[in-house]
């Protein structure tokens, strides 16, 4: 029942927003929020926020009323990334369909969308879902399924609008029925648009023929001029029409028995229609555009050392802010309330963090030099507060989103707000927005976390490592956003690279981690995730510890384990903005 009302509540939030601050959004509309975003006003692709889905989405009974394709997406996701090039040129593939579906995307990231991605139940990222046209405010949408080529995309698309179009029967929308028995030409125009005197026939090569679909969506963007029917390859209008290549779209004139235009090949049709129809001015921009994406440039470290060597450290600021993302966007976007394996997590997440998390950063040539990180010092306090109130509710086994966000918030404040939120990403800011950031912060965070663990381990008895990462494992399953990712990291600490095979010593607290990074870096390098001046290099690189890659012929060596003991306790302070 709680859960009930916390999507209630939500909802009514959801409203209110929309209501208040509703305007529609095109693909020119910059959205709100304080997160980069994967797309811009120059992609076909709607970018949405909180003030615009619900007066774009939910447009019932409006004259430009659409189907929509959206999806929900976290900008620091890397398959999100990866995916956004795609999505991108699918939207400019199927731009002429936009009377019948359009594409649009909302940062799940930012904080201002998060009531709207919870609502939508969005557990993983990249989502997308389908809308139908007229959807109300209280339809959820259908999940889609995300497929990484235009080709697989374009055809689920075409089949839920045929599905639909076959329920609803939209007047604005091809009609993908078959012409039936006729006697006479005049029958082709009958109960039709007078006003329209031009009729484009497309006849299909097979019986509900794939590309036939197509061609009557592309069509689609010229129903204010033509009427659009289909016909059967073996209907006797093929042969009126000489029509003997399939498939083939004929253009007839109202009065008229022979056609004044002919095609064939789905490729040939735009272009020769817009010379047919003359439509420069209504086809403006749309056929020239080809979306301006990233420019590759990249520094070589290895070359350049002196370039590189000073962005990479290991970031107080950095830290703390992916911490409060993965503590508070994170486990919100759950959408419901915390039980059994997920409440777990979450303790065993807080509890390794109020047990390692460094509060002090060492310096000098041997890191003999100590001193107090203020704001990590205070960020400890509110885990050991945190663990404390997460240890009551693992006895109910019963945590409400409400509780945990208003907890975190008391201890926040209570505790002088020490997690950074006006600080820029500093060696985790990417070259552009959509670079690196929150991940960096992650990994930069695990990796300074087990260092501190093996710092702090006591140098004869007894310890386990693996606990420590047996926490990080169950907080990315039960609540990393990015559901590739997860699913990769899932698959490499449970088989590929197993936790238990490969952690049996000590120094195992910090390496397993570094060995397993370095596994993901060489599986992502060359994707289009990849900052072009932040390499996926096999940590650490050459020019970070020449000795490391030189002197042995593995980069398993005492000079490495030296080096990243040093760099992940070596913490620089975080400097609060001064106005």
């Amino acid at each position: 029942m709680q859960v009930y009302y916390i999507k209630l509540f939500l909802h009514l939030i959801f409203l209110h927003i929309t209501c208040t601050l509703a305007e529609v959004a095109d693909h020119t509309t910059e959205p709100k929020g304080t997160h980069a975003t994967l797309y811009t006003n120059e992609d076909y692709v709607i970018q949405l926020d909180a003030a615009t889905f619900n007066d774009t989405i939910y447009c019932d009974g409006k004259e430009d009323c659409s189907a929509f394709i959206v999806e929900f997406y976290a900008d620091w996701c890397g398959h999100c990334r990866n995916y956004a090039p795609m999505y991108v040129e699918l939207a400019d593939d199927i731009k002429k369909w936009k009377n019948v579906i359009k594409l649009a995307a909302i940062n799940c990231a930012d904080s201002y969308n998060l009531p709207i991605c919870t609502i939508h139940n969005i557990r993983s990222l990249p989502t997308i879902k389908y809308f139908e046209k007229n959807s109300k405010v209280s339809d959820n949408g259908m999940k889609f399924k995300a497929y990484h080529n235009i080709a697989s995309m374009r055809k689920q698309i075409t089949e839920y609008v045929i599905r639909e179009q076959h329920t609803k029967n939209y007047d604005n929308w091809p009609n993908f029925e078959y012409i039936g028995e006729i006697s006479r030409f005049s029958q082709l125009w009958n109960g039709l648009n007078e006003n329209i005197s031009t009729m484009a026939i497309l006849f299909d090569n097979e019986k509900n023929d794939l590309l036939g679909s197509l061609v009557l969506l592309d069509l689609s963007y010229y129903s204010n001029k033509v009427i659009i029917k289909r016909s059967d390859k073996s209907h006797p209008l093929a042969a009126a029409f000489d029509v003997q290549t399939f498939p083939a779209v004929t253009i007839i004139k109202r009065g008229d028995k022979k056609p004044i235009f002919v095609s064939d090949f789905r490729k040939m049709i735009s272009g020769e229609l817009d010379s047919f129809f003359n439509a420069d001015n209504m086809v403006d921009t749309i056929i020239n555009h080809t979306p301006d994406r990233i420019n590759r440039s990249s520094v070589d470290c290895n070359t350049s050392p002196e370039l590189c060597q000073p962005k990479y450290f290991v970031s107080e600021s950095d830290m703390l802010k992916a911490i409060k993302y993965a503590l508070t966007n994170e486990i919100e976007l759950v959408g419901q309330n915390l039980t059994g394996n997920s409440l777990t997590a979450l303790y065993n997440f807080v509890n390794m963090l109020n047990d390692y998390y460094p509060g002090y950063t060492k310096n000098g040539s041997d890191n003999t030099s100590v001193k107090i990180l203020e704001n990590s010092s205070k960020a400890k306090q509110i885990f050991f507060n945190l663990k404390q109130f997460l240890t009551i509710k693992m006895m109910e086994n019963s945590l409400t989103l409400d509780d945990w966000v208003n907890e975190f918030k008391k201890y926040e404040q209570k505790f002088d707000n020490p997690f950074a939120d006006d600080a820029d990403w500093e060696h985790c800011k990417g070259t552009e927005p959509r670079y690196r950031g929150y991940t960096c912060g992650l990994w930069t965070l695990f990796h300074t976390i087990t260092v501190s663990a093996y710092n702090d381990a006591p140098v004869n008895g007894d310890f386990d490592p693996i606990p420590i990462i047996y926490s990080i494992r169950g907080w990315v399953e039960e609540f990393f956003g990015c559901e590739y990712c997860k699913k990769h990291f899932i698959e490499m600490t449970g088989r590929k690279f197993k936790i238990e095979d490969h952690m049996k010593t000590k120094e195992d607290t910090y390496l397993y981690l570094w060995k397993a990074h370095n596994i993901v870096n060489n599986r992502i390098k060359g994707h289009d995730s990849e900052d072009p001046n932040f390499k996926k290099y096999q940590f650490p690189a050459k020019f970070l510890c020449k000795e490391c890659n030189e002197d042995f012929e593995s980069l398993d060596n005492p000079k490495t384990h030296k080096f990243l003991q040093s760099y992940y306790s070596n913490i620089n302070p975080y400097v609060k903005k001064t106005i």
